[in-house]
């Protein structure tokens, strides 16, 4: 008989600490404090807030897309 082995329930899957990872010009950096996650997540909220959608982004391009070329004929 080999030796025993233990493995941890299948069933049981703890998610991962909630990680901003950032991006710079010569670098990265990973924040995982809570209060620096937490700034970040609520500035994304805002952004999700204020975002237009697929079809309002959409019309926006063309319609600046349509003023830019006007410009230049």
């Amino acid at each position: 008989m080999g030796p025993s082995r233990v493995f941890p329930p299948v069933n049981r899957v703890e998610p991962d600490p909630p990680v901003v990872y950032r991006e710079l010009l010569t670098g990265a950096l990973y924040l995982d404090g809570e209060s620096e996650v937490a700034a970040y997540e609520e500035a994304w909220a805002g952004l999700d807030a204020v975002a237009l959608d697929h079809d309002e982004s959409r019309r926006l391009i063309e319609k600046i897309s349509a003023e830019v070329h006007h410009r230049d004929a």
